[in-house]
């Protein structure tokens, strides 16, 4: 899905994570940029109505057809911050009412292994996307994609501390 940043300062926030962060501290920050993260994965807009945590609604007025999400509980970019697809799994879980010991009875899995996803410990495979698509309704795809750009976020900063090591070495 395209995301279109209402300003220039919002695609800033989201590009320079550590700005969000500074400008609406860790929590509406690292909420900001995980919710931009969930929209990228999103294939047809349709589907992030089924993405609890996103609070999607209507806008009204002038920009009545357009959509948009709540960061608070009321061309391609990237962000620096990596974001284990498991916080995201613990909104869609809160915003469901649905215990993570009701999640592992649905996937077939122990409570400690949903515990271990949630906490980033765990990556989210194809069979355990598959199998969240089931339980919650929300498509395999768009776990692995969350679980894809964790890993590439953490690789690229990987990357980016061995190169500043190679030049400060």
């Amino acid at each position: 899905m395209d995301v279109i940043f209402r300003t220039n300062y919002m695609a800033r926030c989201y590009e320079e994570s550590q700005r969000a962060i500074q400008e609406w501290g860790p929590v509406v920050g690292r909420r900001y940029i995980d919710r931009i993260n969930q929209l990228y994965q999103i294939e047809d807009f349709r589907e992030a109505y089924n993405i609890a945590s996103l609070c999607l609604h209507s806008l009204r007025g002038s920009r009545t057809g357009q959509l948009s999400i709540m960061t608070t509980n009321n061309p391609r970019r990237f962000s620096d911050l990596p974001i284990p697809p498991g916080e995201n799994l613990a909104e869609e879980l809160e915003a469901r009412g649905m215990t993570t010991q009701e999640l592992a009875s649905a996937l077939g899995v122990s409570e400690q292994s949903v515990a271990e996803i949630i906490r980033g410990e765990r990556p989210i495979t194809d069979e355990t996307a598959s199998g969240l698509e089931k339980a919650i309704g929300v498509r395999a795809g768009f776990w692995t994609g969350l679980e894809a750009n964790y890993r590439e976020t953490l690789a690229r900063l990987r990357d980016r501390e061995a190169l500043a090591g190679e030049l400060n070495g």
